[in-house]
């Protein structure tokens, strides 16, 4: 987790999910964004929808990387 600055001092954005088993977020420092999501229930969750009112991304190519748990 040291690696990754976003998630140690990063700016915080919360994005609304249709689903209360998940937690969402982002995590914004200089050129490095991370997106944060927990699976707050003891069971697979799949099927979700992620919304950002603002976007605190900017236009671009975003690949997705495992950093904890499973994919």
């Amino acid at each position: 987790r040291k690696q990754y600055h976003a998630l140690q001092t990063g700016a915080l954005t919360l994005l609304e999910t249709d689903n209360s088993a998940i937690f969402a977020s982002l995590r914004s420092e200089d050129r490095q964004t991370i997106m944060v999501l927990i699976n707050l229930s003891s069971k697979s969750v799949t099927g979700y929808k992620l919304k950002l009112t603002q976007s605190a991304l900017p236009n671009g190519a975003y690949s997705p990387e495992t950093i904890f748990g499973q994919g």
